[in-house]
């Protein structure tokens, strides 16, 4: 009976020294996990963009009279698929900000901490994967700030652009006499490899008084424009898809051969 007993106790020591080094893992994991929790519930400075702009920053420090000088470099930049025309910046300063100058090649305006600045008379437009630039100053206490609350927007080129990766196919089926017209059916593929979602597409094809539109889908419209049929979708489509468009035309010419080019919009 003794043995048994002495044989349990010594099991039970075995158990207790096996189980310390799970205790001490499981308290190191658990203030390993409170300071991962902590770090995740640093909040990064706001950031908001559009019409695929992006603004990034430089800054530089020195010292003038007891507080850092900051000098800001601002670069504006178009990832977009066509030009903007405008462009706005908004972010907050610190709030005791002093001594601010803006560049002579913008338009800055403050309301409290927050300064908007605005493209100037001669750099509005951002071409594609082009850029703007330009430096202001301020003056803070602060040693190490970050500009909070930044936002970027721009304004889009106005009408239908070409864009690069959106292509348009033609297949011109056989035609058939009715009457004193000759009907074609034809599919207008397209396709979208821009990288870019787009709101909507355009197709101009030559036109003259001969010709005429018997059908197309009902997804997408069209008006004659001079010598132009402009035929225009009312869906988006999105990079990567592919949209098909089958249409029957007329026309008083035995030999027509269509032709047509695209745009789109952002």
């Amino acid at each position: 009976m003794a043995r048994y007993h002495r044989r349990r106790v010594l099991f039970r020591h075995i158990a207790m020294l096996l189980m310390i080094p799970v205790l001490l893992t499981s308290g190191s994991y658990a203030l390993f996990s409170q300071d991962l929790s902590v770090e995740a519930n640093q909040t990064a400075p706001l950031y908001v963009s559009s019409e695929y702009l992006l603004v990034t920053y430089t800054k530089t420090l020195t010292n003038v009279s007891g507080v850092k000088r900051y000098s800001i470099a601002f670069t504006v930049r178009n990832n977009g698929p066509v030009s903007v025309t405008a462009w706005q910046i908004k972010f907050d300063m610190p709030s005791d900000f002093s001594t601010f100058t803006c560049a002579t090649s913008v338009i800055c305006s403050t309301t409290g901490v927050t300064e908007t600045i605005d493209n100037g008379s001669g750099n509005g437009t951002i071409a594609k994967n082009s850029t703007r630039t330009f430096t202001i100053t301020f003056r803070t206490a602060q040693t190490d700030y970050t500009l909070q609350n930044v936002y970027v927007s721009g304004t889009y080129i106005t009408g239908f652009q070409t864009i690069t990766g959106l292509s348009v196919t033609r297949q011109q089926g056989t035609r058939t006499r009715v009457g004193s017209v000759y009907q074609w059916p034809i599919t207008f593929t397209i396709t979208n490899t821009s990288g870019f979602n787009l709101s909507a597409w355009q197709i101009t094809v030559p036109w003259t008084t001969a010709r005429s539109v018997i059908s197309l889908p009902p997804d997408v419209t069209y008006v004659v424009n001079g010598s132009s049929l402009l035929i225009t979708s009312t869906l988006p489509i999105n990079d990567g898809d592919t949209y098909i468009v089958d249409g029957v035309f007329g026309s008083t010419s035995s030999s027509w051969t269509i032709g047509g080019t695209i745009k789109g919009l952002p």
